[in-house]
């Protein structure tokens, strides 16, 4: 009973229930909050005085017509698409402003990337080298080289010249799709990479237990300011990682091209070539 009192004033008719309040014939039965029990005649006596019971079908039916047309316009500026409240030229505008970070995150990413393939084909290389002039490691280029990890080094010193240049020439004409184009078949590096990782690590795991010179060249090599206190294995695990990078980065600029952009079509082969590779 106190829930359905409770109802009546939230009903919508509220100008009905103020009459009511007015006159003091509908909250005069609020003594019968102040019962223990209630009987058939004090329901019966609440249900009649409800404003639905009280007024006319003609008032309801007007005021819904007033009220039903604000309530959908709400409902619809509530439940609106947010893109849909821009205009063109705004919506255009944003999604010119997340295409350029998009591409600066790509060019940054792989400035960031070379720098890790120069530590392992250069830097590393060079220490132990340098290290081991009166030793050496047996097959000790098959085991610096990482595979064919200079090959990738190769590429993307490759990629980030042109990404560099996309970057600079940005304002005159927005593409970054066609470098990954242009260097798709480049990709393939990829393939023998990961096809040979495990057996790569477990050679460079096994040389490191078997020539203890050489394992402790790795510790003091690891220990340098330029590996920030990470191993070698984490640095080879970053050419794994990059391909679904590329995918990711390309996937969501894509979203954010419309199909005239004049690298809309480059971009959509592009995603294709890298994702061709990756299920290799």
């Amino acid at each position: 009973i106190k829930g359905l009192f409770e109802s009546v004033k939230n009903i919508k008719n509220r100008r009905s229930i103020q009459k009511d309040c007015e006159n003091k014939k509908l909250f005069e039965n609020c003594k019968l909050l102040n019962k223990d029990s209630f009987s058939v005649e004090d329901i019966t006596e609440l249900v009649n005085s409800l404003p639905i019971n009280k007024y006319s079908d003609h008032e309801d039916d007007n005021d819904n017509d007033e009220t039903l047309p604000k309530l959908q316009m709400e409902n619809a500026k509530i439940f609106q698409d947010p893109d849909q409240l821009l205009s063109t030229n705004q919506l255009c505008e944003r999604n010119s402003n997340v295409t350029i970070n998009i591409v600066r995150e790509i060019v940054t990413s792989e400035r960031d990337y070379l720098g890790t393939l120069r530590l392992l084909c250069s830097d590393f290389r060079y220490f132990v080298k340098q290290s081991c002039q009166e030793w050496r490691l047996p097959k000790q280029d098959t085991v610096l080289n990482f595979s064919n990890l200079p090959e990738i080094c190769k590429l993307s010193e490759d990629l980030i010249r042109d990404f560099e240049v996309c970057l600079h020439t940005w304002d005159s004409c927005q593409k970054i799709g066609d470098v990954f184009v242009r260097h798709g078949p480049s990709l393939d590096v990829y393939t023998e990479y990961l096809k040979n990782f495990s057996a790569m690590n477990n050679h460079f795991d096994e040389c490191c237990h078997k020539y203890p010179e050489f394992g402790k060249l790795v510790s003091k090599f690891e220990k340098l300011p330029k590996c920030r206190s990470l191993r070698i294995k984490h640095f080879l695990l970053k050419p794994v990682q990059r391909l679904p990078q590329y995918k990711l980065l390309l996937g969501e600029y894509l979203k954010h091209l419309d199909e005239e952009s004049e690298d809309f079509s480059d971009t959509v082969e592009a995603l294709r070539i890298v994702s061709e590779v990756l299920k290799h």
